[in-house]
């Protein structure tokens, strides 16, 4: 219907195929992977019936479109050229398309009768053709396909001919809501092919960006604001002329009262029911689905993320409350071990203490929210300290809990600068547990300090600490796939991700191709403020990290080939890094070795998939990996031997969900167990074992 309203409007015909069934399964999958209504139908005759109604509609307009059926359906063909003589048509009004090599004797027939039979067969390379006829083949010979019914199994004409009618059962959106879930799903992301959606969204950054004034950013220590002598602004990458906040910092008087009170206050908290604890996070949960456009365009202007990075955000942090509070009613109980006469044997865990959370700027809302939350909700109390980029979203985020009904003396907001407070924390004698995500530098800085200054318990130090992530492309790798992978995996979010793909790495013949379809993707990409949906890579996190990739850049221009490089559009005023591409880069260099944070590649060639492998391991850091082949020797050999915590196979590096790609690495890629698992919360508990003899006197109880 938009379709032909623009054909009014435009005032010149164009030609429209109308086809059925080619990316059914593809379709259906991608939409119960998002929880979205599904697209198509789910009945054969709902299909078909909705084929002879489009086909109507199509004739109906055929001053404006020059129709094309497409289909091996006698049927769907015969109802289209019957309807066409109806509205009196002549049989150059519109054509049929089949598939070369099938149904021949469908064609001849309408080709005796005068139709117009376009053939069509893929052109190009050998194995990606044969991958397209294999497809075609399926769909057509499948067991409710026509071809497969009239040909093979000889049903009878009035059977297949028969009129088909919609399923009243048959409804996309019944379908998904009655699909059954588990205890746990993961949020869905919003649909941005919605102008609704869109308009939502561009509202609220609109909002955000109008705001007369910055937004005050302060202290909270039980439950009170504090404003302090010492603040800075918060601004936006995109533009930062743009003042979204005051962040108001803490000193060391205000950690030390915030400590004071979380370690008094532990007891209670500790003694709450884990059902009241995960009720809390189930809560904050929805707080979150209610304000989602807010937290949206607080991640897009501060922390410079594209709508759709910003978006995965907030629903990975719906994710992290939800996956939580159910694993902490699922370890948070008392069991027995073991079945023996005259004695029993009980296992459970208790919290540890006051837990340190420091935050990254890059997820500011699905980071600090899973490590707080898991904090939490196994009874421990705890501070959230942001990192300075991205107070503001830090802010709504630990007010999202306190409007939840957390209890405001279970937790502190100390927003500072780390060098000065992170320090003094990570050192003080009530802290029991210290939970961070960001550089090597300050994590193995933490974990040196959680060793030398232990509290009631020696410190638990939990750090990720990112990665030098690279892809490997096998010589039979399904092109096309590899590279839309590795673009987004290397240049989403401007390569801001622990987990983005920073090494590409080439198995044999396939390198000059890669090379050129890798630096006309690059070229293609859309640089522009996050604010902008079109955005594909936008600004950096500050101006400190610009110029740190820049200097890395103009270092490697000198020793490498620069296969490509984007081109920032000279309206563009904040913290912009164009990607890039490197190749021909000698051994051991440093864009090949050390984390950039930024939208950089480093291209090598390999002879043989063993060699990928090993150069995929060439690194300090094992945090995420990526496979692209069809080879099912070598996929088994990289799930074993590419020693990495996330290894994805055919699809991006980035992007892991929670509960189904926990997510966590080794090496210098950090300590402690999956983000996101089943193993996570077990790190702020201590697991305890009690055993008591039930004999009295020589009497057993019964067991």
């Amino acid at each position: 219907e938009d379709l032909l309203i623009w054909l009014k409007q435009r005032g010149t015909p164009i030609a429209v195929r109308l086809v059925k069934g080619a990316y059914w399964d593809t379709e259906t999958v991608l939409a119960m992977q998002r929880d979205w209504p599904i697209p198509v139908w789910q009945s054969k005759q709902s299909s078909d019936a909705n084929f002879e109604k489009l086909s109507r509609t199509l004739l109906n307009n055929n001053d404006l479109v020059m129709p094309a059926f497409a289909s091996h359906n006698i049927r769907s063909l015969t109802h289209a050229v019957t309807y066409a003589e109806h509205l009196g048509l002549s049989k150059r009004d519109f054509e049929l398309q089949t598939l070369y090599g099938m149904g021949e004797e469908f064609k001849e027939a309408f080709v005796k009768r005068g139709y117009l039979v376009r053939e069509y067969a893929p052109v190009g390379e050998l194995i990606p053709g044969m991958g397209y006829l294999v497809r075609r083949l399926l769909e057509n010979t499948s067991n409710e396909g026509f071809v497969r019914k009239s040909l093979h199994d000889k049903t009878d004409p009035e059977t297949l001919l028969a009129i088909p009618e919609f399923d009243p059962a048959d409804s996309a959106v019944a379908y998904i809501e009655s699909r059954a879930k588990g205890a746990f799903h993961n949020e869905p992301l919003l649909d941005f092919s919605s102008s609704n959606v869109r308009s939502d969204v561009a509202a609220a950054v609109t909002s955000l960006r109008a705001k007369k004034k910055p937004t005050l950013v302060a202290p909270i220590v039980s439950g009170a604001e504090i404003v302090t002598e010492q603040e800075i602004p918060s601004v936006s990458p995109e533009d930062p002329e743009l003042n979204l906040a005051r962040v108001f910092l803490a000193d060391v008087s205000h950690c030390q009262a915030a400590v004071t009170d979380l370690n008094d206050y532990f007891g209670e908290w500790s003694k709450t029911s884990v059902k009241e604890r995960a009720g809390l996070l189930r809560r904050v949960a929805n707080v979150l689905r209610e304000k989602r456009l807010q937290f949206i365009a607080a991640a897009v202007l501060e922390a410079g993320k594209p709508w759709l990075e910003a978006d995965g955000d907030v629903a990975e942090a719906i994710d992290f409350l939800d996956y939580y509070a159910m694993e902490a009613e699922r370890i948070c109980i008392t069991v027995s071990t073991g079945n023996f006469p005259g004695e029993q044997n009980t296992y459970f865990y208790e919290p540890r203490g006051v837990t340190l959370v420091i935050s990254p700027w890059n997820f500011p809302i699905a980071i600090p929210c899973g490590m707080f939350a898991a904090a939490l909700v196994t009874g421990n109390t705890a501070i959230l300290k942001p990192a300075e980029q991205t107070s503001l979203c830090a802010s709504l985020l630990f007010n999202a809990f306190l409007e939840a009904g957390m209890p405001p003396r279970a937790a502190a907001f100390l927003p500072g600068i780390g060098e000065e407070i992170g320090s003094y924390l990570a050192k003080h004698e009530h802290i029991s547990t210290i939970v961070f995500t960001g550089s090597r530098q300050v994590g193995m800085e933490l974990i040196r300090t959680g060793a030398s200054h232990p509290s009631l318990h020696v410190k638990r130090v939990i750090a990720e600490m990112g990665g030098k992530n690279a892809i490997i492309i096998d010589d039979d790798a399904e092109l096309d796939e590899a590279v839309k992978g590795v673009l987004y995996s290397a240049f989403g979010f401007q390569g801001q991700k622990c987990s983005a793909c920073s090494r590409l790495i080439v198995v044999g013949e396939n390198y000059e191709r890669i090379l050129e379809r890798i630096s006309e993707g690059v070229r293609s990409l859309t640089i522009a403020a996050p604010s902008d949906p079109r955005c594909f890579v936008g600004p950096v996190i500050d101006e400190a990290a610009r110029d740190k990739i820049m200097r890395a850049i103009d270092n490697a221009k000198k020793d490498c080939v620069l296969l490509a490089e984007g081109d920032v559009p000279d309206n563009l005023n904040g913290y912009f890094v164009p990607p890039t591409i490197f190749a021909g880069i000698p051994k051991g260099h440093a864009i090949l070795r050390e984390e950039l944070f930024g939208p950089v590649l480093a291209i090598t060639h390999v002879a043989t998939f063993d060699d990928a492998i090993s150069a995929a391991l060439d690194s300090e850091y094992a945090l995420t990996g990526g496979v692209f082949s069809r080879s099912p020797s070598n996929i088994t050999t990289a799930a074993r031997a590419f020693n990495v915590g996330n290894l994805y196979i055919n699809r991006a590096c980035t992007g892991a969900l929670v509960g189904r790609q926990p997510f966590g690495g080794a090496r210098m890629s950090g300590v402690g167990s999956k983000a996101g698992g089943p193993d996570y919360l077990s790190q702020f508990l201590i697991p305890r074992t009690a055993t008591e003899n039930t004999m009295r006197r020589g009497f057993v109880p019964e067991l």
